[in-house]
């Protein structure tokens, strides 16, 4: 008897497929998040291409959100042909508050519950994208599932099995683990052997506390940068499984869910890009650029970009002036009009909206027919997928990352993915009972119920029948 077993592949998990590939194509258009604005020149090679927008951290987020609109737009459609076929029988409104009645739901407002989940989550789509840039992982994701199953239990009514129970002490315990010790090692490597100087140039070789007190130059940095960490993935959390009772318990089409999402999330990035395009991180007076390195005019010291916030920037050889900014509206169309790939640049900017009108559609899907801890497997395998791409482009370099931080790293993505396939059920664990609650489990023991209730139901009858012929 085997212990461990594939599962039933359901027809919606193929949704799951579609968006781990839509976004690893995404990522790779991203630059895999650790593309360097001042060192495009030297960025050209396959692994390493990133189109323009690869730098304009805000733009990237409204063509997501323009893709849940195209998106919504879409399903309308499908929704309209729907309903036309179906006159004469009940309708939607009808149907929703027959079901509301029934199940005894609150009487809220769903338009407005809609804009709300559809800011927080907007809100934190932003607010990611914004930690990403900074090319340092401070989230300890691995405690993210404790948050959703809760959320799942409150506003779902949701039962967890035992295989579901694994899943929660692989991600919580385990991983988690791992974590806290691959937070507490150096990521790089530049033989500093403890020279303070040399750490102190190379911030990156300290551990992941002393690296964001040096980046930020407060020790209390710390506290608020894994807060906000935290703050995103509950607001991530909150908004899907919200999402999914305003689907399931409110009958909410997914159009309207996409609609509300995408124009809620394309307003805020255009209040982002004029505070942003008008607000620099940083401004440093007195830059010399040579040999298209930016030096201090006064010590000829080369400027630390690791210690920056912000990755754009913008020198003025006039008044040796140089600005960083998280994303600029004005050095976007700049970076265009200078691009000697004009139209490769355009058919990119298309195809990437093409495959963000795809993710959006898969994760609405995978919401609405699956369960809202499905939507992280893509999550950790294109973290797995990237890093070991970048990995091996630079040759295994210490100075790049570490073996013992890359070898932890991604175990923890791989475990990460079992967990996940086993929550979801294509992986089945066949000992101690674990295989109890599976769906399948539970539709075979309904089955037999059923037909020991029916050989029950006719030998009574039969036992009825002789009783009367026998009078």
């Amino acid at each position: 008897m085997a212990f461990i077993k594939c599962g039933t592949f359901r027809k919606y998990y193929i949704y799951i497929i579609v968006l781990v590939f839509a976004k690893f194509v995404c990522d790779y258009l991203d630059g895999f998040y650790y593309k360097n604005y001042y060192n495009r020149a030297n960025e050209e090679n396959f692994i390493e291409f990133a189109s323009n927008f690869a730098y304009h951290t805000l733009f990237r987020d409204f063509m997501y959100f323009l893709g849940a609109i195209i998106c919504g737009i879409f399903l309308y459609l499908i929704y309209r042909k729907t309903e036309k076929s179906k006159r004469g029988s009940i309708s939607i409104e009808t149907f929703n508050n027959i079901k509301q009645n029934m199940l005894k739901l609150k009487n809220e407002n769903n338009y407005l519950a809609m804009f709300i989940i559809s800011f927080i989550y907007s809100l934190n789509i932003i607010l990611r994208t914004f930690l990403v840039s900074m090319k340092f992982d401070a989230g300890f994701w691995s405690l993210e599932i404790l948050f959703i199953i809760y959320l799942s239990i409150k506003l779902l009514k949701v039962k967890f099995g035992n295989h579901q129970k694994v899943t929660i002490f692989i991600l919580a315990v385990i991983i988690f683990t791992l974590q806290i010790v691959t937070s507490i090692l150096p990521r790089t490597d530049h033989n500093c052997n403890g020279n303070e100087k040399c750490l102190d140039r190379y911030i990156t070789d300290n551990n992941l506390f002393i690296y964001i007190s040096k980046k930020f130059g407060h020790f209390g940095y710390i506290f608020l940068i894994l807060f906000l960490y935290i703050f995103d993935f509950m607001m991530r959390d909150y908004s899907w499984v919200k999402f999914k009772f305003l689907m399931d318990a409110k009958s909410i089409p997914t159009f309207k869910i996409l609609l509300y999402f995408g124009f809620t999330g394309c307003s805020l990035v255009i209040i982002c890009f004029i505070i942003s395009t008008n607000v620099p991180c940083n401004n440093i007076e007195n830059i010399i650029k040579y040999d298209n390195k930016y030096l201090y005019n006064n010590t000829n010291e080369e400027i630390d970009f690791e210690r920056q916030i912000c990755g754009l920037l913008n020198f003025d050889d006039k008044t040796n002036k140089l600005k960083f900014y998280y994303d600029n509206f004005l050095l976007f169309f700049q970076d265009y009009s200078k691009s000697n790939r004009l139209l490769l640049e355009i058919f990119i900017i298309i195809l990437y909206l093409i495959i963000n009108i795809a993710i959006n559609l898969t994760q609405v899907m995978i919401l609405k027919n699956l369960d809202p801890n499905a939507m992280l497997v893509n999550v950790n395998f294109n973290y797995f997928l990237s890093r070991l791409i970048l990995y091996a482009k630079n040759s295994a370099n210490r100075e790049f990352m570490t073996v013992i931080a890359f070898s932890l790293l991604e175990i923890s993505e791989i475990l990460a993915i079992l967990a996940y396939l086993i929550y979801i059920e294509l992986i089945e664990l066949k000992f101690c009972g674990l295989d109890h609650d599976l769906k399948k489990m539970i539709g075979d023991r309904s089955k037999n119920d059923a037909n020991s209730a029916r050989k029950l139901l006719s030998g009574s009858i039969s036992d009825i029948s002789s009783v009367n012929s026998e009078n």
